[in-house]
């Protein structure tokens, strides 16, 4: 959540960082869903997709977490982190059950997780812009 502001103390999310993780979530995604089509197991190269996607939300993570730390407004502080945490887990669960589904669907696992996060980070926006 990269934030400007507008006005008197008022900001709002900037949104570079929320498309920038959406289009990383969905490329990994897309990378598993063809190796699901090639009947392929999990490996380097999705490991290295997924770390990607986690890596953007890592980011993610840290600025949301400053943002709500110094937000002028009031925001569902509760509900925010939990979508922030559990953004962070969702692709390393994704993660370690492709690695022990030792068939085609251990990339359709890390699929599924990696395409919860553009989900994910849709609710983030709609609690930040609520506001309270």
């Amino acid at each position: 959540m990269v934030v400007s502001t507008t006005g008197v103390g008022v900001r709002r999310v900037v949104p570079v960082l929320p498309t920038v993780t959406i289009a990383v979530a969905v490329a990994a995604a897309g990378y598993a869903l063809w190796r699901v089509l090639r009947d392929r197991l999990t490996d380097i190269p999705l490991l290295i997709a997924a770390g990607v996607v986690e890596l953007v939300l890592l980011v993610q993570a840290v600025v949301g977490f400053v943002e709500l730390g110094t937000a002028a407004r009031p925001v569902a502080a509760p509900v925010f982190a939990g979508y922030l945490l559990t953004s962070l887990l969702v692709v390393p669960a994704g993660l370690l059950w492709g690695l022990l589904e030792h068939s085609r669907w251990g990339p359709a696992v890390v699929a599924v997780g990696c395409l919860v996060v553009p989900v994910l980070v849709l609710r983030l926006q709609m609690v930040w812009s609520a506001g309270g």
